[in-house]
């Protein structure tokens, strides 16, 4: 085991996630198991925002404008394909 020092609003605050750790697993859950969980939520929160950055770059050689048409002629598309579905 290790010591970790924090200061008391932190140490609350921990306690806090624990808790609501606990009560969502129905299992008593300590300081360590709070802080996994943290950093786990914090890995996947960047994997997500690394993913989301990678499918909203710029396409090279597509304007804006281009993307965004394309955009809404297939929404469109897909929209006159539901209202189809549900007609059948």
């Amino acid at each position: 085991m290790t010591t970790v020092y924090v200061n008391e609003s932190t140490k609350r605050e921990l306690a806090k996630v624990a808790g609501e750790l606990q009560r969502n697993s129905g299992e008593r859950t300590n300081f360590d198991e709070a802080i996994r969980f943290l950093i786990n939520f914090y890995k996947e929160k960047k994997k997500n925002a690394a993913l989301f950055d990678r499918f909203t770059e710029a396409i090279p050689g597509v304007s804006f404008e281009q993307a965004y048409e394309e955009l809404t002629t297939e929404r469109n598309k897909d929209a006159k394909r539901l209202e189809r579905k549900g007609r059948s």
